[in-house]
Formats: C-alpha cells, structure tokens, sequence
C-alpha cells in the first residue's frame, strides 16, 4: 500500500481530521478497554467540547445533500446511488438534530467523569490514583464490554457521519503530478480543505503550511541519526487536491 500523507488546509477541517482520527483510535482500542481506549475517549471529549462541531457538520452535510441531488438529475449519472447517498446523509443530519451535545451522555456517567481528570496525569491510571477504574477492570469480560459498548453506541452515529462526509470530499478530490524543485512546491489553496500527497520514498515525508490563499510544501529527510533536514533536490510527487466552499 502507498504512503499517503494528507494535512487540512482550514480550521474546521483540521477539527474534522482530528475528531475522525481519535474516532479510529476509539474504536480500534475499544476490545480491551485499557489506557490507550480512555485516553482516545477524554480526547475525543476535549476536542468536541472546544467548539461547535456538530452545527458546522450539520451545515456540511445539508449542503453536501444538495450537491448529491443536483447531480441525480444530471443525464449519464448514477441517479440510485446518488439517491441512496443522499438519503443516508439526511439520517445522519437528522440524528444530529436531535442531540443536544456531543457526545451524548458521556458527561453524565459517574464511572467515565471519575476516571477524567487523572487521565491528564502521566501514569495517572495507577492502582491507588483509579481504584474505582481497577475494580471496574477486574469484573467479568460481559460486563466491561457492555459497558463499552453502550459508550460507543453513544458516538457511532456521530463518527458514520463525519466518515461518510470527509470520503465524499476526499473522493472528489483532483490528481495532479508535480515536481517539488528544491524540495519546495507552492500553490493555490482557494477554496482547497484538504491536500494529499504520495509518491514520497520512505525517508522523505512533507511538512505543509497554508496562508492567504496558498500553501507550501517543503520536504523533508529524516536521517539515521533522527534528525530532519530540509531535502535540496528535485523530487516528484502526486497531489490530490480536495476543496469544499
């Protein structure tokens, strides 16, 4: 599989990548229900308690339903899929609609608030710091994983959601082959949310940065020793350019 880095070129896109991110960790973490399943968890609450996510998405996905039925009119297209599309993203909305705040409940459970605040502390998980998450911990394999499994029924809707909007907008996104000369590339960023990159060897990896309407790529070479030093040479590179207005 190619690597492929991908870095959001707005604010609210940077809250989307992240929130889809620390939704994956959740999940992936989520059978043994340890450390890294809490951490990912009081993230994931942090982040949606910075801003108000669920009104931007709200917004996203009527429009990106508006953009899905214009396209079923169209001659030669899908008009099924586009319909199906449509529909499901109208059930996410209106799911969204319907919660006050997200994620809904988390706040009002005794067990996960106890846990919260010494989930910021470095070996914060200790025996004498969480006596309450080690006797939770030591109960059978049913009742942890009903417990877990209710917390995430809590944000499943959210993250099918927020999922099937940022691959919509990635699948629209536009190819394009360029040559970093210098190890340097930049261009427009009008109306662009997200940039991809591939096509990178395995020691090179690119640092982007965006403003006033354009964006930078420099690129990057890490050495043996750890260190990163900025790449002198021409290098091409794929770019897929993914924009939302």
């Amino acid at each position: 599989m190619e690597r492929q880095f991908e870095f959001p070129l707005s604010e609210k896109f940077r809250a989307y990548l992240r929130l889809d991110y620390l939704l994956r960790r959740l999940f992936k973490a989520a059978d043994n229900a340890e450390w890294p399943f809490f951490t990912a968890l009081f993230d994931l609450l942090d982040v949606l308690e910075r801003g108000d996510i669920k009104a931007d998405l709200i917004k996203d996905l009527e429009r990106v339903t508006e953009q899905l039925n214009r396209w079923a009119a169209l001659p030669g297209v899908d008009a099924e899929r586009l319909t199906g599309l449509s529909q499901e993203l109208q059930c996410h909305r209106q799911w969204l609609l319907g919660q006050a705040r997200l994620p809904p409940s988390w706040r009002d459970d005794p067990l996960l608030m106890g846990l919260r605040a010494r989930f910021s502390v470095a070996g914060g998980d200790a025996p004498f710091d969480l006596p309450q998450l080690c006797c939770w911990q030591q109960r059978s394999a049913v009742l942890r994983q009903a417990d877990v499994a209710a917390w995430l029924d809590k944000v499943e809707p959210f993250a099918r959601a927020l999922g099937l909007f940022l691959h919509l907008v990635r699948e629209g996104g536009r190819e394009e082959e360029v040559v970093a000369r210098n190890g340097f590339f930049q261009a427009s960023s009008e109306h662009l949310v997200l940039l991809q990159l591939a096509g990178l060897p395995q020691d090179i990896y690119p640092s982007v940065s965006g403003s006033r309407g354009r964006y930078t790529v420099r690129l990057m070479k890490l050495g043996d020793d750890g260190e990163s030093r900025a790449l002198a040479e021409d290098l091409p590179l794929t770019l897929c350019h993914c924009s939302w207005q």
